[in-house]
This record gives structure tokens, sequence and C-alpha cells, in this order.
């Protein structure tokens, strides 16, 4: 529970400015690992173990939680979580669908590639890691394309 936990929280937070990640990670690995107790089975669904955010229609409580822990002010919550999602954490998976796209996308290696690179910055580096997720963003679009462009031709 706590490697997927660990996973969802690395993402989420590089949404946010670099000195308020530590702290945002921090509450909602606590709020997700208490709300998790007794809900990790994977024959039980996923629906509970699941995140949502659509951008100014539906915002998830625990990430919203997690957001006002840190001090940020409630107004600036959309912009920085501008992207509509849907993560499911499970035992040994953690996926996102993003933009209400049909694609499901693996977070293991995004949230790994934050990760190592926070681990090689210094401590005074003020990298927000825009580069990786303009990356990620990108990938969620060009895989999105063939099956739109399929639906059009059709």
């Amino acid at each position: 529970m706590k490697k997927e936990i660990l996973q969802a929280t690395a993402f989420l937070s590089s949404f946010l400015p670099f000195e308020y990640r530590y702290i945002f990670e921090n509450r909602l690995f606590d709020v997700l690992s208490a709300k998790f107790q007794g809900h990790w089975n994977a024959k039980s669904g996923s629906a509970y173990r699941s995140l949502i955010n659509m951008n100014g229609v539906r915002f998830d409580p625990v990430i919203m939680n997690a957001f006002i822990f840190t001090g940020l002010p409630f107004s600036d919550f959309y912009n920085y979580f501008t992207i509509d999602f849907v993560m499911w954490i499970d035992p040994d998976l953690v996926v996102c669908r993003f933009d209400n796209r049909n694609e499901i996308v693996l977070l293991d290696n995004v949230a790994r590639k934050i990760k190592s690179r926070r681990e090689v910055k210094s401590s005074g580096s003020e990298d927000n890691d825009s580069d990786i997720l303009s990356e990620f963003k990108r990938k969620i679009r060009q895989a999105a394309s063939p099956a739109l462009s399929s639906v059009s031709s059709s």
C-alpha cells in the first residue's frame, strides 16, 4: 500500500510549486493511508480508492484536504490542478485517465522519473518538474490521436 500511495502523491505533488510539495505529499500520504486501511483488497473494486478532479465541476475532498493543509488559498486549487483526471490506487497498480479519454496511463514510470529527478537535485534547487509533466501530457495526447482519428474516419 505504501508504494502505491507514494507513487500517487509524487505525481500529484508535481503540480504544485516546489516549496509546497513536501507538505502536500506528507498530508496526502497520511490521509490516503488512513482512508485505505481495511480497504486494500484488489477483488473488492477500486472506486473507494479512486481520486477525481474534474476542473471546476468536481474535486476530490482528499486532494483538497492536502492542498488546504499547505497553506495555499483555496482559490488557487484550480490554478494548479488544471487537468481533469481520475486516478485509481490499487494493490500493485496506480493508473490515471486524463481528460475523459479512454486511455489508462500507468503512473509508475512518471512517478519514478519525478522522484529520481528530485533526488539528483541539490537541496537548494527549485526545479518545478514542468518538463516531465509537459512530456507526460504530450504522450497522453499522442496516445489519444490514433483513437480519435480512427473514430473520425469511420
